[in-house]
């Protein structure tokens, strides 16, 4: 075990525990078979690797395993004790006469439904004991679960996590990575630091599957190469395995599997009664498990999140030799209600809803899975990898490029030309085309970006026009509280940028409020209560702060708020001019509402919780009398409308919807809450305040149809002394047809004067 001898270990701890053999190793510690001097016992004791204790440091561990030791379960392996001794870190458990999980699957290959069934409820309640204490395993394996006399207990509970808390930002020092890749969630094999109870029911999920099957649901060769397929493969339905698999069994697991966390359990307490619910199904219909997992990516590009298209230069194929070029053939199709676009390795197609699945901030980039680095590349919307050694990707302003592309350095090795004009873009700024590895293209032809107005909208639903001779690629929407002036967000040349026009002057013409550096992506404005100022964020893809300039556009952009290692996403100021409430977080895993108090000095650094959870919590909004806060959030399974008290939030917490609703606003006495509700009828919850909050009144308003919508951030704004809402119309050319081209290679080697491939 390194450098640290049996003798040396025995020396430190004389007189409390004595080793007697080595009975373990793993990536981040060596198991001994000790015994407790004091108890006279047989205990587990193990002893970190010294380089991975050397970045850590004792009192952080020490300090972080402490949260672990309070976890009281029957199927959790309790901690006894943990410590230093002569520069090494321990921690010591139960030593239990059994096996691991793993040897008995080892011995038998596949286990007997029933046993299989009846381990994982017992793990599933062991975990969803320790989630509702805030904590998550982060490691769950076969290996880390005994089985002694029948019954499965979890190992080493807490201890990833307070390996992960401890060693921070320095355990890639160590050559370690936190977590088995077999069992890794997505977003843990993505790198992500902040992971909820969903990650541990994917890793239970395997853990399943492996006791079902005989095998974890990826294999490979390397670790790079399991994480790859985790990220990019479908998970195959056990039932390919073990036909007499009942039904329910098999659904639970594909959700289990799911590689979004949001069409997981949410918690390994709805795993566990799943297990035993026989009318359990999962997927489009019954018997087809795993539907849902081919939709989670488009085969066109990768998505992150934060919206970031991901060109995998690790799995891109390589050119083929196809012979003398063919020459392009235009197909125009006939529209359906729902379109095909091609998947990248057949030229087959599948269904997406017209407005597409991906959601895109014009930032492609590259993503090495070996390194988890990520390479800028270029602006656009919606990426794909071409055998003839190209990324082609759209524009916001509906061109086609395409730049030569490296696939093992992951840069690009020349300037990007355009290869197409006319392709249209989605509702969420994607572009809407398909590029197949067989040489096929698919796309939308239209104008680019759709036509989008400025619109007043009552509540029934009728249009009153703002400015006929405006229509641009806008967005977020944010009237001032006088009802004069509206900023919004205009994105051009794949910049976004933050707009103000007046409301009070006919045609008034729109002014252009920031002009920050190239690279920044400037926008979700608010206005500051005496309409004097607007506040926006400022995004740089990985981080975000919150500015400020004067609403008349004199003086420079000021920065208002930045929070270390946090990303500032939504701001809105309460109506008192009070507080500042932020959104942090760009992951869904990672979403939370903070207030900030506004002084005479400035906005103060130190952020406090309003809604804080492991759930996501999003579109913050404060009621007009600054009493009450609105905000949406998935605690119940999926996104509703929550309101708290303000801004001492933590005395009260009310569900206002419960069958899915999105973009909270309130009514300008705030006695009503607008929302959009899952079916995209825009919807007025009636509310009394006299013990709580009630919904006296729940009533439709008006289809939203043609209105703008964002499920992340409120897609319009009401005025504060009318209640109608300023929204963004969307108008389209539906009859636009789709193009069919074949042997579209020829074109792109033609456009960089090239034949026969790279």
């Amino acid at each position: 075990m390194s450098n640290i001898s049996v003798e040396r270990i025995n020396a430190t701890l004389e007189g409390r525990y004595t080793i007697e053999r080595e009975i373990g190793a793993g990536g981040m510690a060596t198991v001994f078979l000790a015994n407790d001097v004091r108890h006279q016992r047989n205990v587990a004791l193990k002893v970190l690797r010294p380089e991975l204790a050397a970045v850590m440091g004792a009192e952080r561990f020490l300090s972080e395993i402490r949260t672990t030791a309070n976890l009281q379960h029957p199927h959790v392996l309790a901690l006894f004790d943990s410590g230093e001794g002569d520069g090494f870190l321990f921690f010591v458990m139960p030593f239990v006469q059994g096996e691991t999980l793993r040897d008995l699957i080892n011995r038998e290959k596949q286990l007997p439904v029933d046993q299989a069934v009846a381990i994982a409820v017992k793990i599933a309640q062991a975990l969803d004991h320790a989630h509702r204490q805030g904590v998550i395993h982060r490691d769950i394996k076969s290996a880390n679960i005994l089985v002694q006399d029948g019954e499965p207990v979890v190992a080493d509970f807490g201890i990833a996590l307070a390996v992960s808390e401890a060693g921070g930002g320095r355990m890639t020092e160590t050559g370690l990575s936190l977590g088995t890749p077999y069992y890794m969630s997505p977003e843990q094999a993505t790198g992500d630091r902040i992971l909820d109870a969903r990650s541990d029911v994917y890793s239970l999920g395997t853990v399943l599957y492996e006791m079902l099957t005989g095998e974890p649901p990826f294999q490979g060769t390397t670790a790079q190469a399991v994480l790859g397929k985790i990220l990019t493969s479908y998970v195959r339905p056990p039932t390919e395995t073990r036909k007499s698999l009942p039904p329910h069994i098999n659904a639970v697991v594909m959700k289990a599997l799911e590689r979004l966390p949001a069409d997981r359990f949410e918690s390994a307490g709805a795993f566990a009664t799943a297990l035993g619910d026989r009318g359990f199904r999962h997927g489009e219909a019954a018997g087809t498990a795993g539907a849902t997992n081919a939709g989670f990516w488009r085969p066109l590009a990768l998505v992150t999140s934060t919206a970031t298209v991901l060109l995998l230069g690790l799995l891109a194929v390589t050119a083929r030799d196809s012979g003398p070029a063919a020459e392009p053939l235009r197909l125009s199709i006939p529209v359906p209600e729902k379109y095909p676009l091609l998947t990248p390795d057949a030229g087959s197609s599948v269904q997406i809803s017209e407005d597409g699945s991906t959601v895109a901030n014009d930032s492609i980039a590259a993503l090495d899975f070996e390194t988890r680095q990520i390479t800028p590349l270029a602006r656009g919307v919606v990426a794909s990898y071409s055998p003839t050694g190209h990324i082609v990707f759209g524009t916001s302003e509906g061109q086609l490029m395409a730049a030569p592309f490296d696939v093992k350095k992951l840069t690009l090795e020349g300037p990007a030309l355009p290869i197409l004009e006319g392709v249209r873009t989605g509702n969420n700024g994607e572009s809407e085309f398909s590029l197949a590895s067989n040489g096929s293209m698919v796309y939308r032809a239209g104008s680019g970006t759709r036509a989008r107005e400025l619109v007043w909208v009552d509540r029934t639903g009728a249009l009153e026009r703002i400015d006929s001779t405006f229509a641009a690629n806008i967005s977020e929407p944010s009237v001032s509280r006088d009802g004069t002036r509206v900023a919004f967000t205009r994105i051009s040349n794949g910049r976004a940028d933050t707009w103000t026009k007046r409301l009070d002057q006919r045609n008034a013409v729109p002014q252009r409020l920031t002009f920050e550096a190239e690279g920044n992506q400037l926008r979700r404005p608010a206005w500051s209560p005496d309409g004097r100022t607007v506040y926006y964020v400022a995004d740089e893809g990985s981080a975000a702060t919150i500015m400020s300039r004067r609403a008349d556009g004199t003086g420079q952009s000021v920065e208002v708020l930045t929070a270390d290692g946090v990303v500032l996403n939504d701001v809105t100021i309460s109506p008192d001019g009070a507080w500042m409430v932020v959104r942090h977080g760009a992951k869904p895993s990672a979403r939370d509402v903070y207030r900030y108090r506004i002084t005479e000095d400035g906005v103060e650094a130190s952020g406090i919780p309003v809604a804080a959870t492991r759930f996501d919590e999003k579109s913050a909004a404060v009621s007009p009398d600054g009493r009450w806060i609105a905000y949406v959030s998935d605690q119940g399974g999926r996104s509703d409308v929550y309101v708290r008290p303000f801004p001492d939030s933590d005395s009260g917490v009310w569900r206002i919807t419960s069958n899915g609703a999105t973009e909270p606003a309130w009514s300008p006495d705030g006695s009503e809450i607008y929302y959009r509700n899952s079916t995209r009828t825009m919807m007025a919850a009636a509310l009394t305040f006299s013990d709580g909050v009630t919904v006296v009144d729940d009533h439709e308003l008006f289809d939203v149809v043609g209105l703008q919508e964002d499920a992340t951030h409120v897609a319009y704004s009401v005025h504060s002394g009318t209640g109608r809402l300023l929204a963004i119309w969307e108008t389209v050319d539906e009859t636009a047809p789709l193009v069919w081209i074949e042997n579209f290679f020829t074109e792109i080697m033609r456009r960089f004067d090239v034949s026969g491939g790279r």
